[in-house]
């Protein structure tokens, strides 16, 4: 299974060191049919509360489903056909974000300070009488077409990983 769209289920929820455990079981997963939490905690060297924490936190994403077979026994197995449409719905997510900020930078006239560089839209430069508000230095127009030009790049990036 290739996990470089998967990368993006989870962006920004959490750290890299669980995101590295997530793809891990994950890649075990895709490769079995079915395996119990004792063979993944052996497989992933972890204790029973982290595995069952990674396992529940993708069974919340619809990525795997379980069946309990005994009080004790309990087999997970990759929802294959579900990846896709996790993966998408991230992604669609993720361009509706990305299009609404795009909007907002196209429409809007930026001023920076240059002693503290912070940043402000327009009205609140006006406000200010066009100095900044912490420091009072003098707050200069900035053009921010690279940050647009930049936008507009990862729009692009993530419609050409979207899954049809």
């Amino acid at each position: 299974m290739n996990f470089k769209e998967i990368k993006v289920l989870f962006k920004d929820e959490m750290d890299s060191r669980k995101n590295f455990y997530y793809k891990k079981v994950l890649d075990i997963l895709s490769r079995n049919q079915k395996l119990t939490t004792e063979e993944l905690m052996s497989d992933l060297k972890m204790n029973q509360r982290n595995i069952l924490k990674i396992l529940y936190d993708l069974f919340d994403l619809g990525l795997i489903s379980y069946k309990k077979i005994d009080n004790e026994t309990i087999y997970w197995e990759l929802r294959k056909n579900s990846i896709d449409w996790v993966i998408n719905r991230k992604i669609s997510k993720s361009i509706k974000q990305l299009r609404e900020l795009l909007e907002v930078e196209t429409n809007q006239t930026y001023f920076i300070c240059e002693k503290c560089g912070k940043r402000y839209p327009y009205f609140i430069a006006f406000d200010c009488m066009f100095k900044c508000p912490y420091c009072k230095s003098p707050l200069t127009s900035i053009d921010n077409s690279q940050y647009i030009e930049l936008l507009k790049k990862r729009i692009d990036q993530l419609l050409q990983i979207k899954l049809t």
